[in-house]
């Protein structure tokens, strides 16, 4: 009774190491390791499940996502990149009052010429950008029917890059001084006194970009004029010219002349940028 018993359980045995040895298994390939969880390997993880991956990363892949008009906006900018050195010309119609804040309107021009005045003018500048600040030396010149002016200085400008658009604005200020008198009435105290003196400019205006180089575009501007000139005393005149002067203007030329003027100018700009 013991032997049957003692066989059978033998028997048992020897059957399920069978079974369990006929399972298929590829030759020569260790187990693997396990698979990591599902939704990457630093996501929070309890029970076994873990959290799903966070969406924004496929949100701004996606089509009109983040990423996506961050590249179309790149494409569709100018692509001008950074500008150092810049250059240009403008031109345009100039009115100048020479006495627009003076109350006593003769002792400038000695009344010998209008003291208001329109015409043409031509202007250069050329300086150095730094990001949305420029600054340059400007010079210009005011073509007038008894005169002309001439002003020389300095500006400093901001300007706001909007892909081919760039609004600008700018101050500036130096020297200003009024010749070529020669075929005036005012001829005659011309090679004694000399119209000159400061000026304060405020001007702005928009740029077109014409590919990474080339700007151009129209502006305004405002200026404010301190004047003054010498007083000149009859005897020191040319006798052959002083008969042409009447009495008041004699008078007028002995004084020393003032006037505080401001001018207006419409125009536009070529520029080089570099």
């Amino acid at each position: 009774m013991h032997s049957w018993i003692r066989r059978t359980a033998i028997a048992l045995v020897v059957a399920w190491s069978s079974t369990v040895a006929a399972q298929p298994m590829a030759p020569g390939a260790p187990p693997g390791p396990a698979a990591p969880p599902q939704g990457g390997p630093n996501l929070p993880s309890s029970g076994g499940l873990t959290a799903p991956a966070p969406l924004e990363d496929a949100e701004a892949r996606a089509p009109g996502g983040a990423a996506s008009s961050l590249a179309a906006s790149e494409t569709a900018d100018s692509g001008r990149g950074l500008t150092w050195f810049w250059l240009d010309a403008e031109g345009g119609f100039q009115h100048v009052g020479l006495e627009t804040f003076d109350v006593d309107k003769s002792n400038l021009t000695a009344g010998l010429v209008p003291t208001e005045a329109s015409g043409a003018f031509v202007s250069a500048g050329l300086g150095v950008q730094l990001l949305f600040l420029r600054i340059g030396p400007r010079g210009r010149i005011a073509f007038f029917d008894d005169w002309r002016m001439y002003s020389v200085g300095g500006e400093i400008g901001i300007r706001l890059p909007l892909g081919f658009l760039e609004p600008h604005a700018e101050l500036g200020g130096g020297y200003v001084a009024f010749g070529s008198l020669a075929d005036s009435p005012f001829a005659v105290l011309a090679d004694k006194a000399q119209i000159h003196g400061g000026y304060g400019r405020l001007s702005g205006g928009l740029d077109f970009y014409l590919g990474k180089v080339f700007a151009l575009g129209p502006f305004a501007s405002w200026e404010f004029m301190g004047l003054t000139r010498p007083g000149v005393a009859v005897s020191d005149l040319d006798p052959s010219r002083v008969g042409s002067l009447s009495d008041a203007q004699k008078t007028a030329a002995a004084l020393e002349g003032s006037g505080y003027g401001s001018s207006i100018s419409v125009g536009g700009r070529l520029g080089l940028n570099f």
